[in-house]
């Protein structure tokens, strides 16, 4: 068994449990977690409430203006723990595995 894999959060690695069979299961289990971590940090900052929640619209009606997908922790958070990340995944290019394709996914959420 690769060391990585009981490094990650059990709750990610059920929820990609489908991919184990890729090479780079445990190593992006693990790394999917430690995101897990860091956001959960972030949401216990002292501003991570900012980006916890989501932006009333109703507050900053010129929002969408500025933000073309509106993005918070907790979307991110949840959207981890689902598997919602493995969701629009049909297949790979052949340069990056599924597992890698999910990782940038969830690194474009938190660019947003």
């Amino acid at each position: 068994a690769n060391k990585f894999y009981a490094f990650g959060d059990k709750k990610i690695r059920s929820a990609y449990a489908d991919y184990k069979g890729c090479s780079d299961f445990a190593t992006c289990c693990a790394l999917l977690s430690m995101i897990s971590e860091i956001l959960t940090k972030l949401k216990n900052y002292d501003y991570g409430y900012y980006f916890s929640e989501p932006v009333d619209m109703e507050s900053v009606t010129d929002y969408l203006d500025f933000v073309d997908t509106p993005m918070d922790y907790n979307i991110i958070s949840e959207r981890l723990e689902s598997g919602t990340y493995a969701d629009h995944i049909i297949s790979t290019d052949g340069e990056k595995s599924i597992m890698e394709d999910i990782l940038l996914h969830v690194l474009c959420d938190i660019d947003r």
